[in-house]
């Protein structure tokens, strides 16, 4: 089941990849060549070759680089301020060291070893899981690059202080496999002269931002 936001967000661009690359394009700062193929509410299968969990991104996009790499983009779109509380399943594998996010975290060279304390705290967890879904999907071979996004309100105080700790806790030449993205920047990113788009566009407009009366 897809959440109602990534949906009314995403959804449209699943047959116009032309438009897709422009968006993310834009909105993400991403060099895309093509987009292959958007994908909401998406999880590689088996998952037992990937984090043998339930973690999905609410929207996968695929794209060739312009070095002609194939490439992945997962999405979670995040409206509610709050960090969640850990479940039992999720709780086994953080506190296993020898559990599929901790092995891929130590491989991927991506985190900052003496900062790993950080990535299992309420507001780093999902964060983190995500992004190793993605990483997961580099060492199964699925793909050559992955970068996480967060798409949320710019009002929303937890992300733009939950976003910048994440990304110090990446090298310094990881620190963009974690993006932000305001609902404003990525709704402004979206130029088109199709009155469907144009009606799409004034549609996730008045129903998601906020604006000064």
């Amino acid at each position: 089941e897809t959440e109602h936001i990534p949906f009314n967000f995403f959804a449209p661009l699943k047959y116009k990849l032309k438009l897709a690359k422009d968006i993310f394009s834009q909105a993400f700062g991403l060099d895309i060549k093509t987009i292959t193929r958007v994908k909401l509410e998406y999880a590689p299968k088996p998952k037992d070759q990937y984090l043998n969990d339930s973690t999905s991104f609410d929207t996968y996009i695929q794209y060739i680089s312009p070095t002609n790499e194939l490439s992945g983009i997962g999405i979670e779109v995040k409206y509610t301020e709050h960090s969640y509380k850990i479940g039992d399943t999720e709780k086994a594998n953080v506190e296993n060291p020898d559990s599929r996010y901790w092995t891929l975290t130590k491989k991927s060279g991506i985190f900052i070893e003496s900062q790993f304390d950080k990535l299992v705290e309420d507001d780093m967890r999902q964060i983190w899981r995500n992004h190793l879904l993605g990483i997961s999907m580099i060492e199964n071979k699925d793909i050559k690059k992955f970068t996480s996004v967060i798409v949320y309100p710019s009002g929303n105080a937890h992300f733009n202080k939950v976003i910048p700790e994440y990304q110090s806790i990446l090298t310094d030449n990881n620190k963009n496999t974690l993006i932000g993205c305001a609902f404003e920047k990525y709704i402004d990113s979206i130029q088109d002269d199709d009155p469907k788009i144009i009606k799409w566009k004034n549609y996730l407009d008045i129903r998601y931002i906020v604006r000064e009366k």
